[in-house]
């Protein structure tokens, strides 16, 4: 089911395809995804970065 099928009054089988409030909803959906994707990228380089610090220092260390 899509987001807008049950509030939008012009809502018929397959208007996604040509709907500017679809791909305008899409657009920010995808801009949201991306900015999420960038800050957990960004935040697991810099747990492995200390990780492999730690590893560095005790290589018997390991996270508990």
């Amino acid at each position: 089911m899509l987001p807008c099928q049950s509030r939008c009054p012009q809502y018929y089988e397959g208007c996604h395809k040509t709907c500017a409030a679809w791909k305008k909803y899409r657009a920010a959906s995808a801009e949201d995804h991306r900015r999420r994707r960038a800050y957990l990228d960004y935040y697991s380089r810099l747990c492995a970065d200390v990780e492999r610090r730690c590893w560095k220092v005790d290589p018997h260390w390991t996270l508990r």
